[in-house]
């Protein structure tokens, strides 16, 4: 089901000469912006501070310090905001623990289609979530690689070609995936997830980021929750246009 775009099919081969180093070092690798995961940034206490802002408006109840950034993250990237230890990734992986947390029942299971290094598992698996990653086997073993450094141990790892071993989930999240598929694989996708799972999160450019290519997903057989283009706390470090949504089968 899933087919990589060529800038995927670069990052495959990039990732398979990394295969294999030991935790820290694998770690470095996925946060460093040529492992193509994230948009890891030097700390920046203004940034972080006005994502904090952002943060609290649009969950006003979450007790900052609750979570805070892995110790084990890139070094530059680190800083404190308001004596929490924060990044500017950070607050992109919080922001979508608690749009879930908040906009739909807290859910118990979930399933992260393309979880890149797993930092947004960690938040899920901290809360005590029953948390499955399915991706290509490279990102797995950095997947593996950083939650294994951080004690994370309630994830399931599964390879995109192995979907039969997939359950059913109270969630499905797609951050920053679904753009990178083919329309036609979306489409599937949304066809596999449909009888499989309670509600989809979706973050994704709908047009005129790096590698936006205008893919949706789909809305028939759905029923749309919440939609939101750019969330606030989404603009402040990056460029393009942004959908936020949550969706149930219909």
């Amino acid at each position: 089901m899933m087919v990589l775009s060529v800038h995927w099919e670069k990052l495959q081969g990039l990732m398979r000469q990394n295969i294999g180093i030991w935790d820290k070092q694998a770690i470095e690798f996925a946060q460093n912006a040529d492992a193509g995961f994230d948009h890891r940034l030097k700390f920046d206490a203004s940034l972080c501070q006005n994502k904090l802002s952002s943060l609290r408006l649009r969950f006003p109840e979450y007790p900052w310090g609750a979570f805070a950034e892995s110790p084990l993250s890139r070094f530059d990237s680190l800083g404190e905001t308001e004596s929490v230890l924060s990044s500017n990734i950070f607050f992109w992986h919080l922001n979508a623990y608690l749009a879930c947390a908040n906009f739909i029942p807290r859910p118990g299971s979930v399933l992260e289609i393309g979880g890149g290094y797993g930092a947004l598992a960690r938040l899920f698996a901290l809360a005590g979530t029953k948390y499955t990653i399915v991706d290509i086997p490279e990102s797995l073993f950095f997947a593996e690689a950083f939650l294994r450094a951080n004690g994370i141990k309630n994830v399931n790892l599964v390879p995109y070609d192995n979907l039969e071993r997939l359950d059913r989930y109270d969630l499905a999240i797609s951050q920053a995936s679904f753009q990178e598929m083919a329309q036609e694989i979306v489409n599937s996708w949304a066809g596999f997830l449909k009888a499989r799972v309670k509600y989809l999160y979706s973050l994704n450019y709908l047009a005129g980021g790096p590698f936006g290519t205008g893919t949706v997903f789909p809305r028939e057989g759905w029923k749309v929750i919440r939609e939101e283009v750019n969330p606030p706390v989404i603009l402040e470090d990056i460029s393009g246009t942004w959908l936020e949504a949550i969706y149930e089968p219909a």
